[in-house]
């Protein structure tokens, strides 16, 4: 028997048990043809772990009737196409984040946020500072924020993809630690006894479990996409000027 035939029982027990996901067991099995099987157990659960939340939540984890969102989510349980005004869906259902807007704010506010990031810029305190390699520090090694994280009256519009690739709209209505200015796209969560209210999922601290994670390429071209969508609405071009 192989070690990854070995191996692979405990490490989807463990993921399952403590973090909710199913990996599915070609991508498990991919995993660990590329790591040394020497490697003590705890190292190789972070290991994997860290590789399934920078991973595409679709081609990582299983889509099982019990941890995606039912077939009917967007359209109530009969065939009335008319959403129900509310319901609840058990989970727990893992999920990963595709796009995102705070609708409390303008169309300007948000362009000129994603345009900071872009080039590399956050707050510390009223000060705008150049954000380092090194994640959440500036130039000089103190903690930065990007723009706008500090707003506590933002409402967030999320996207939400679960591993079978269904994708429902949420609205976070309490705060939630890892939800806000600067999240990642990609960012793993996982969702128990949720409220799903005219096709939207209400969001609050007891229904979700941030997990982290970041998809780089989708992050960029979500950002990059997502500012040429805002100049087409704002009706401007780069340099901010009418009529583009």
């Amino acid at each position: 028997m192989t070690h990854a035939a070995t191996i692979l029982p405990a490490l989807t027990s463990q993921l399952s048990n403590n973090l909710s996901i199913n990996p599915r067991p070609d991508f498990l099995s991919s995993l660990l043809s590329s790591i040394r099987p020497t490697t003590p157990f705890p190292s190789l659960l972070a290991t994997i772990k860290q590789r399934l939340l920078s991973a595409p939540i679709t081609a990582s984890l299983l889509a099982t009737p019990s941890n995606i969102f039912p077939l009917d989510i967007h359209h109530g349980e009969s065939s009335n196409l008319v959403p129900p005004a509310e319901r609840r869906v058990a989970g727990p259902i893992a999920v990963q984040v595709v796009r995102y807007e705070d609708v409390s704010r303008s169309r300007w506010e948000q362009l000129e946020e994603i345009e900071a990031r872009l080039r590399g810029e956050g707050r510390r305190g009223w000060a705008v500072v150049r954000v380092g390699e090194d994640e959440g520090q500036d130039e000089d090694g103190q903690l930065a924020r990007p723009q706008g994280r500090s707003r506590d009256d933002a409402v967030w519009k999320i996207e939400l993809e679960d591993a079978a690739g269904v994708r429902i709209w949420g609205i976070v209505m309490k705060r939630v630690e890892g939800l806000g200015a600067g999240m990642a796209i990609g960012l793993k969560m996982v969702l128990r006894n949720i409220i799903v209210a005219r096709g939207v999922v209400l969001l609050d601290p007891t229904c979700v479990t941030v997990l982290g994670g970041k998809i780089e390429a989708m992050h960029l071209a979500w950002e990059e996409n997502r500012k040429r969508e805002l100049l087409a609405v704002l009706g401007v071009d780069e340099a901010g000027i009418p009529g583009a």
